[in-house]
């Protein structure tokens, strides 16, 4: 019980220190500019707090699964497609817009991570196949 009651709080307060920390990168962006850099602190802060959120969540589920799979093709195009969209039209404006601004920039960098990866994995998987039962055919010697 006492366990339970110790997660229930430590997911409070990553809730909490998540909006605190989106609530400072929002006055940061109407006062100083572009914020939302990934050396920013509070970024950094607000990513890990997400983070762990979710850490704790098992996921059986095969469409899930299959989506998660992107996400690293996400990290590498998503400073690529952040630049060109308009987020300076949005910083400036109210919270609610710039989260609706969030979610959508999130969702459409996604999708076009989730594209690059069926492609990168319908065009590499044949060759992986390949590859491997290229090797299998050698004997390894052990000395």
């Amino acid at each position: 019980i006492i366990n339970r009651k110790i997660f229930i709080i430590s997911k409070k307060l990553l809730l909490i220190c998540s909006f605190l920390c989106l609530v400072i990168i929002y006055l940061l962006s109407i006062y100083a500019g572009k914020a939302w850099s990934y050396n920013n602190p509070f970024v950094i802060i607000y990513a890990a707090c997400i983070f762990c959120l979710f850490i704790d969540i098992d996921f059986n589920s095969k469409t899930i699964n299959n989506l998660s799979k992107s996400s690293f093709t996400c990290y590498l195009i998503f400073d690529f497609v952040l630049d060109r969209l308009p987020i300076d039209n949005y910083a400036n404006s109210s919270l609610c817009i710039l989260l609706s601004n969030e979610l959508f920039s999130s969702l459409y960098i996604f999708f076009i991570s989730f594209c690059i990866y069926k492609i990168y994995f319908l065009l590499t998987s044949k060759t992986i196949h390949l590859f491997f039962k290229f090797f299998d055919n050698f004997n390894i010697i052990d000395i």
